[in-house]
């Protein structure tokens, strides 16, 4: 009924002596679906921000990586203009991907693949990376044309009713959770 499985009494009577419960926590404490959850822009202005998200979401729209599709989701949010196909759209796994946006050269990926780029991340920008980093979150650095226009930071939200259940066992059970 509740979708679980007891294989005979003997791990009934083991139960009573857990102190530690593992989760696997995506889908299961999270919602198993990677969001953004900041944008920290450089050197571009508040006009500029839509066009930063149309590029960046027009660039991503060539991939179906979990990551990329977060960023097409947010970039549909925040622009009313229509994403545009990639060109000479080339994923590097485990780096990112470069394509070129309406005459724009785009870059987006880890810090391996910037330095790769010769792309500069000054101190602000390491900064502003490893503040999302110490959250937990999983930072994807942007250049247009060589040069670092934002971070993005990505997530998998947590579902409301995990922070209950983990109290509940926390204090209930008293388990090392």
């Amino acid at each position: 009924e509740h979708g679980i499985l007891i294989k005979g009494g003997a791990v009934l009577q083991k139960a009573k002596d857990i102190t530690t419960i593992l989760f696997d926590k995506t889908g299961t404490l999270t919602f198993g679906k990677p969001v953004v959850t900041d944008v920290i822009l450089f050197g571009g202005k508040k006009k500029e921000e839509e066009m930063f998200y149309w590029l960046m979401g027009s660039a991503e729209s060539g991939s179906e990586h979990p990551l990329a599709r977060a960023v097409v989701t947010k970039a549909k949010e925040e622009t009313s203009q229509a994403l545009e196909e990639p060109k000479d759209f080339e994923a590097i796994p485990g780096h990112g991907m470069i394509c070129h946006v309406n005459d724009s050269r785009i870059c987006i990926g880890n810090r391996r693949l910037m330095n790769v780029e010769d792309v500069i991340l000054d101190q602000k920008v390491d900064d502003a990376a490893a503040s999302l980093e110490r959250k937990g979150k999983t930072v994807v650095f942007a250049a247009i044309d060589g040069k670092m226009a934002g971070v993005i930071a990505i997530a998998d939200t947590i579902r409301p009713e995990s922070p209950v259940v983990i109290k509940y066992l926390r204090e209930q059970l008293k388990l090392d959770v």
